[in-house]
């Protein structure tokens, strides 16, 4: 007979055979620091020996009854018992301790009632076997190397054998991040060190630092990968629909946690140089939304995609400008409508125009927003539009709102060197500004003074957001570490 095995991180399976390899019966009878319970025996291995920082890293943890008479186990129903420690092998390395129950504790929203832990009889011969993601016992990507890892089990005094896993840096090649009513959808391309690509998709909590990626997608070595996430404009169900574009060629997929629900056929664009906008969204039951950039010299089109169970296909074509086109943006509303913001090269204007969920122009010409060239600019993804721009004026700068509440914010802004990418986080009465630059990413407020947030170096992909009903956040990627997060002050 075989054993069965589960799919489900969080199952735990009961064994009654030895199915276990004899390397592993003999790793549960040496290295045993400390006297077991009388005849119990513990040990943990990672599903699979590598991850990358931020990933799902499930282990396999086992009790086994090696006495002669019934030990009484917790029962795999009742809530883990077991801690986890990852210490680095390298000298002056993080060490992690965690367990199901601390992140529980600190997920909860109030303070949990206890939960009573029920036992069961384990016979002599027989094993349990529990498989946890001790990735997600964390609210933060575990620092790359190697680690040796250990489960213990406190009420029964045992402690796993020292196993093994390496953690490697997330090495992202495109990230789309976005927040989705209170979480945070993200949905990255990893770039393996075989050349490979991974696509990796994660769902937070209000937190957004709490859960992992998980892989759903794997494409061969190649030309780079861009991806888009989706926001929900309207109550989309379950599921989060996300698109890859690479060369001429967009795909798409739905996944949840880690299951991939669909994915239809690719499509071939008769594009010059194509460009996918992040994010798409969900704009009905199912249903998203997906915009190329199509360039073609200085003419510049939006090709809208629909993406449901049905397949990916054309939704519809908009010239946008015959100027070209430095920087494209959009907004989606529930209706489906959107609006297209863009930078004209030459004249360094921002010019928007509005189209009907069916691709029909709301107007009959592009609208002018702002006549100057802007340092930095932004556009809301979702809800009533807003333009976030920042302009340069006699050494210093200053912070405008555009679109539906329009807003100008005399106070200066001291002017900061170096800087690499802005980001934007505006509320009715004013805006915080995050800056990045070589050294870390900074924060002000129009008329504050500049004040650091995160000292690091060179970070990329930064992308400032606010979770609904919670709190502002930065995220940014850290050179050969991968995805880190920090709150706005």
């Amino acid at each position: 007979m075989r054993e069965r095995h589960s799919h489900d991180l969080n199952g735990r399976r009961r064994v009654r055979w030895p199915i276990l390899a004899a390397a592993m019966a003999l790793s549960l009878a040496q290295g045993q620091e400390r006297k077991p319970m009388q005849g119990l025996a513990i040990a943990t291995f990672p599903v699979a020996p590598t991850a990358i920082s931020g990933e799902s890293l499930p282990f396999r943890t086992v009790l086994e009854n090696r006495g002669a008479t019934p030990i009484q186990v917790p029962s795999p129903d009742s809530p883990s018992q077991f801690t986890y420690e990852l210490r680095s092998q390298r000298e002056g390395g993080r060490t992690y301790a965690v367990s199901a129950a601390g992140r529980n504790r600190r997920r909860a929203v109030h303070v949990p009632a206890p939960v009573p832990v029920r036992y069961e009889t384990l016979d002599p011969g027989q094993r349990l076997e529990w498989t946890e993601d001790i990735a997600d016992f964390l609210n933060e990507g575990i620092e790359p190397g190697k680690y040796s890892v250990t489960a213990a089990y406190a009420d029964g005094n045992v402690i796993s054998p020292k196993t093994q896993v390496t953690v490697l840096p997330d090495n992202v090649e495109s990230l789309s991040s976005t927040p989705s009513g209170s979480s945070l959808a993200s949905v990255q391309a990893h770039r393996r060190a075989d050349g490979a690509v991974n696509i990796l998709q994660r769902e937070s909590l209000k937190d957004p630092r709490e859960t992992v990626f998980y892989p759903l997608q794997s494409l061969p070595a190649g030309i780079p990968v861009s991806v888009a996430t989706t926001t929900d404009v309207v109550p989309a169900g379950s599921g989060r629909w996300f698109a890859w574009l690479r060369g001429r060629t967009l795909a798409a997929s739905v996944g949840w946690g880690d299951r991939t629900i669909i994915t239809p056929d690719p499509v071939n664009l008769d594009v010059t140089q194509p460009e996918l906008l992040s994010p798409g969204y969900q704009v009905a039951v199912g249903t998203a939304l997906f915009g190329i950039i199509d360039r073609r010299g200085n003419t510049v089109h939006l090709l809208a995609y629909r993406a449901d169970e049905s397949g990916l296909r054309r939704h519809w074509t908009a010239a946008l400008t015959s100027g070209g086109a430095a920087k494209v943006e959009w907004n989606c509303q529930s209706d489906g409508s959107v609006t297209v913001v863009w930078e004209e090269p030459a004249t360094g204007r921002l010019l928007s125009q509005e189209f009907r969920a069916d691709g029909h122009p709301l107007e009959a010409a592009a609208r002018v927003r702002s006549s100057s060239r802007p340092a930095a600019w932004s556009v809301a993804p979702s809800g009533p539009l807003a333009i976030s721009v920042l302009r340069e004026v006699e050494g210093s700068y200053r912070y405008a709102r555009l679109g539906a509440a329009p807003m100008a914010d005399p106070h200066p802004i001291a002017h900061l060197g170096g800087v690499a990418a802005w980001g934007f986080n505006p509320t009715a009465e004013s805006v915080a500004i995050v800056a990045a630059t070589a050294s870390g990413i900074s924060q002000t407020h129009p008329g504050g003074a500049w004040e650091t947030l995160v000292e690091t170096a060179n970070p990329r992909m930064m992308h400032v957001f606010t979770i609904e009903g919670g709190a502002s956040w930065v995220e940014w990627v850290q050179q050969g570490y991968g995805i880190r997060r920090a709150k706005l002050r």
